[in-house]
């Protein structure tokens, strides 16, 4: 049980960061009821920007505490039949070195962003707390005359 609740807070932090992001978080998903919970592969999200709909993106959370190539390639296949471009992998302990490479080699070829994050990196969502300041993006006159400092 504490397992589950554990998921649900690390589910609800990536929640955030998809809202940080811009992306339309339903209803359903914000309301996710313990009791649907089966395994990890089912708390599976698929999302699209605010304001871009054919930008969306996937966030999985593999049931194998480490993951391999064979899990990165049926993740992209999946994200090829929606058409998104973009990916957020939440894994459990780490990815294999050669899931590693297969990911940058994925980014690069197939033109998609993958995301790898351990869990306990989303235990808590750091730029919520009271002491981070607010994150923006920054403006391109604005980052360009931070480069040029």
């Amino acid at each position: 049980m504490e397992d589950i609740n554990r998921l649900l807070q690390i589910r609800k932090t990536v929640l955030q960061m998809l809202s940080d992001r811009e992306y339309i978080i339903t209803a359903y998903e914000q309301e996710y009821p313990k009791e649907s919970f089966v395994s990890r592969e089912n708390l599976t999200m698929y999302c699209v920007k605010k304001d871009d709909p054919t930008d969306s993106i996937y966030v999985f959370f593999p049931d194998a505490p480490k993951v391999g190539v064979t899990q990165i390639k049926k993740y992209v296949d999946i994200m090829k039949d929606r058409q998104a471009n973009r990916a957020i992998i939440v894994v459990q302990q780490n990815i294999t070195p050669f899931a590693k490479q297969a990911l940058a080699e994925f980014s690069q070829e197939k033109k998609i962003t993958l995301e790898q994050f351990n869990e306990a990196e989303l235990l808590v969502n750091i730029t919520h707390h009271q002491l981070v300041p607010k994150h923006i993006l920054l403006t391109k006159e604005e980052k360009l005359e931070l480069l040029t400092r």
